[in-house]
Parts: structure tokens; sequence; C-alpha cells
């Protein structure tokens, strides 16, 4: 919804990434309250939010590459060992942002990155669409309500988003189990070939896949465990509190039936590809003001 930079904090020469958006749009700023509410392992650290001109500025320290990038540079492959581990990083975001009250309802490859480091820990960004689905006052849990407006990407949303249905905990956990199918397939998943021209006519068409095909078809030639997980997401209530150490368990199964250690050495970390666009990134830097280009967009 916006562009975003690379830059270098005067002061400290820390790298940080830079997130522009219009004034009169509100992701970011709802994503800035959502990052000092959050504060946790694989969530962004923002350094600062704030106005300028007709545009709205969040700073944050600076990521890696997304999942999606990393799949397509090593060809649409992960190994068996990375989607179990993604699997299991990812459910502990989930469940991390869910004891806070709240939900992403846009987790996808795009919004999945590496630290910049070591590219071994994930993060989940981009929290422009995320809220409460409890009072932190209160406790009430939101209500049960047709909303009528899909949230989120057609591709990886939940039946119930689709069908305009208020998301909920279990949507999040959905959404993740299509990214996990997405990567074990190599990029196939059985609505992946509809491209959005016509929102929604091509909405339909996904949304129409999606509801028809049973979890089995869906998870053909993977681990029996990964249907289990599509199975049991699909099948928890509105309200229900999901059982994250049971959903973890699965793939921690995966990962000992194959014997294959449970650690952070992906398959990207040592990747020629992968490693030479980082050096590319340090060598060449650019030096630019981002008051000046706001300037000239204007």
């Amino acid at each position: 919804y916006g562009l975003i930079f690379e830059g270098i904090k005067i002061k400290d020469k820390t790298k940080v990434a830079i997130k522009v958006e219009d004034w009169k749009k509100d992701y970011l700023e709802n994503e800035a309250y959502f990052l000092v509410y959050l504060k946790g392992l694989g969530i962004p650290k923002i350094e600062s939010f704030g106005f300028y001109g007709k545009y709205k500025i969040l700073i944050q320290n600076l990521l890696g590459d997304s999942l999606q990038n990393i799949f397509k540079k090593l060809n649409n492959i992960f190994t068996l060992k990375d989607i179990c581990m993604i699997a299991i990083q990812l459910i502990d975001r989930v469940e991390y942002i869910h004891s806070k009250y709240i939900i992403h309802r846009d987790i996808k490859p795009d919004n999945v990155l590496v630290d910049y480091e070591t590219n071994k820990i994930l993060y989940l960004i981009d929290f422009g669409l995320s809220r409460k689905y409890r009072s932190s006052r209160t406790g009430k849990h939101i209500k049960y309500s047709y909303t009528r407006m899909m949230v989120g990407s057609a591709h990886y949303s939940s039946i119930n988003s689709q069908e305009g249905i208020t998301l909920s905990r279990r949507d999040d956990l959905e959404s993740l189990g299509y990214n996990l199918i997405f990567f074990a397939t190599k990029g196939h998943l059985p609505w992946q070939g509809v491209k959005i021209k016509d929102r929604d006519k091509d909405y339909g068409k996904i949304f129409s896949i999606k509801k028809r095909i049973k979890p089995e078809e869906l998870c053909l030639g993977l681990p029996q465990e990964f249907c289990d997980y599509i199975k049991y997401v699909k099948n928890l209530k509105f309200e229900e509190n999901p059982d994250y150490n049971y959903l973890r368990g699965l793939f921690i199964s995966v990962l000992n039936k194959n014997n294959l250690k449970i650690n952070l050495e992906f398959s990207w970390i040592n990747n020629k590809n992968i490693k030479k666009e980082h050096e590319i990134n340090e060598n060449t830097p650019q030096h630019f003001d981002v008051k000046k280009i706001i300037k000239k967009r204007e």
C-alpha cells in the first residue's frame, strides 16, 4: 500500500527499513500501533513513526528477503525440512500474536521475512490489516457476523474470509496452512493459476475451488500431517482457542519420521544466489533523502 526504502540511521549507521504511505490511508498507522504493542521475537522492531507533509512514515529494523523471493530463487523448491521448520516458527509467531489478542489477517509468503544477518529467524510483517479479536479491557471476544468483505490475499485467505465472515484465530492458521502446502507442492495450489484480473469473478473462481476441494485431495502426496493440520484448523469454532502445541507437534513428527534434525539450518542459508544479492546490497549503498523523494513524487 506504499513505498519501502532501505536506509541508514545517521547516528549509529544501523540499517533500517523506511515505509512511506499517503496520509489518507490507515494501514501504516495501524501497523505502527501493533508493532509498538507486540514487541517480540520474529516481530519487526519499530524505530519511529510520524508524519511528513502528505505522508505517514514508519521506520523499523531492516530485515532480509521474503520467503516468496527465496522460494523463487530456489526454483520453487523448499526441502521437507525447510517447510517443517517454517511451520514450527510461524506457528510460534501466530501463537504469540494471538496471545496478545491480535489476529494478523494476511499471512502469505510475501509477509514472512528472514532476519538480515543470518537468514534463520522468520519475521511476520505487515500488520496493516491486523485487528484485535478480543478486548484487552474486558476480555470479550469479537462477535460473529457477515462483513461481506474479503480480508487478505485471495490465494491464501481462509474460506471464511472469502465468504465475508468475521475473522478470528482459526483463519490465521488456515492461511498459514495454505502457505505451507504452497511450498510443499512447489507453488501449485489448485487455485494458484487463477490470475486476478476481474476481482469479483476471479475471487469467485478461487473460492469455488477452495471450498470444493477436500483436505485429502489438497494434500495429495504430502505427509499425512499436512492433511491433519488442514482438517484441524477448518474444524475450529469461531471463538475456540487453537491447540498450538498439537499443530507444532505435527511437523515435529514429520521431521522425526524422516530423521531430520530440528534446527535452524535452512537449505537457503549458504545459497550463493541469495548470499550474492546481499553482498551487492552491502557494496553498492544508495544515499538519498526520503523527504526529497517524497517532494518529487508530489
